[in-house]
């Protein structure tokens, strides 16, 4: 979801990265935290230092929000591959649903719930030091008390009934507690979710356009949502993608046949094969039998003077790392496999290596599959 992010390190075992684009929000706040902290005579450099704090607290905050959902996510056998910080705050990805609309409900709110509990703690302090005199004292009581007003309004904005927000997922649980469709709450939860970005959006360029309020901040509730906008049109998607898949097994694959390159023939040649069949991915074949498999950016990678006297065999890729699938297994649980591999082995009742699956072959397999169009009308009668 986000290749550029870096690994900073791991919280009871769970990834945590930074995308780049949070520099570009920890400016913003820090930049306008200065401009806060130094209305009251302070120095500049003493605003700075404050500014500085209170962004690198904020952050923290944000991390303690997805811990909540990571932590009680992993607490209900849930997988969770890591938490992201990134330019519209975090997320955390997880393998696969809640099964149970109970689960659903609670991982979601747990979320505002930790950052309500940040910002009860962010109070006290803020109280406890304002008990002491002393410069130093008050500054800290001024972080302190700001934090703790930013982490109240992240749990109320965040509980706003629309996803990709934590009110959207509450607003999913509910309705699937109630309607007992899973697919259908969320479809709701995204037509929620639109409706909250564009209303979002709506008042940022209000906002704007009357001249009322700071600018910078307009365009950020215009920017806001925008985000949850196109979140909620991404959810969406998902659900159409998981309604297609919905009942096919990993044997609707085999229909959509891969491209199979021999071990020795020149990657100049495989190169052709590829684009003839019109994929970006293939089997290696030795002896008739499946040993690797080999994708274009492979073969891309290999200087083009090399690639007449280089073989597929050479660049391959071993089938003994890949996630492996039987006729029988759902192709809603292959699509979760193949977001974290290059392909899924799909294997015959023989054990034999019959298929690949990879995002463009799923695709594939849908069109496959999917009902023949109606007939032309007949045309009209002139008189």
């Amino acid at each position: 979801m986000f290749p550029r992010a870096i690994t900073l390190g791991r919280v009871r075992g769970i990834p945590v990265r930074v995308d780049p684009t949070l520099l570009v929000i920890g400016l913003l706040v820090a930049w306008s935290f200065t401009g806060q902290f130094g209305a009251d005579n302070r120095s500049l450099g003493a605003a700075i230092v404050m500014a500085v704090t209170a962004t690198i607290l904020f952050f923290v905050s944000i991390l303690a929000h997805e811990l909540g959902h990571a932590l009680e996510a992993r607490h209900r056998d849930m997988e969770v591959h890591g938490i992201t910080l990134f330019l519209f705050g975090g997320v955390t990805e997880m393998r696969a649903h809640a099964s149970r609309a109970r689960d659903d409900f609670v991982i979601a709110a747990v979320g505002p719930w930790s950052s309500v509990v940040v910002a009860a703690v962010f109070g006290l302090i803020a109280t406890g030091l304002g008990e002491i005199d002393g410069a130093a004292a008050a500054a800290g009581a001024e972080v302190a008390g700001l934090l703790g007003w930013l982490n109240l309004v992240l749990a109320i904005f965040n509980l706003v009934p629309g996803a990709p927000l934590d009110g959207g997922r509450v607003l999913r649980a509910i309705l699937w507690g109630l309607l007992g469709d899973r697919r259908r709450a969320s479809r709701w939860a995204a037509r929620a979710g639109q409706g909250v970005g564009v209303l979002v959006m709506g008042l940022g360029i209000l906002a704007v356009v009357t001249d009322v309020g700071d600018f910078v901040g307009a365009i950020w509730l215009v920017l806001i949502g925008s985000f949850i906008f196109n979140g909620a049109q991404a959810e969406l998607r998902s659900e159409d993608i998981r309604g297609a898949l919905e009942n096919r097994t990993a044997a609707d694959l085999v229909r959509v046949p891969v491209p199979h390159v021999d071990a020795g023939r020149p990657l100049s040649f495989v190169e052709l094969d590829l684009d003839a069949a019109h994929t970006d991915i293939a089997l290696v074949i030795d002896d008739g039998v499946p040993t690797g498999l080999i994708r274009a950016e492979d073969v891309h990678a290999v200087e083009p003077f090399d690639r007449e006297i280089r073989t597929a065999d050479d660049v391959r890729q071993t089938l003994e790392d890949l996630p492996r699938v039987q006729f029988e297994t759902p192709l809603e649980e292959i699509l979760e496999l193949v977001q974290d591999h290059p392909a899924v082995v799909v294997l015959g009742p023989d054990g034999a290596v019959r298929s690949l699956a990879t995002a463009r072959l799923l695709a594939g397999a849908l069109r496959s599959r999917s009902p023949a169009p109606p007939p032309p009308p007949p045309p009209a009668r002139t008189s």
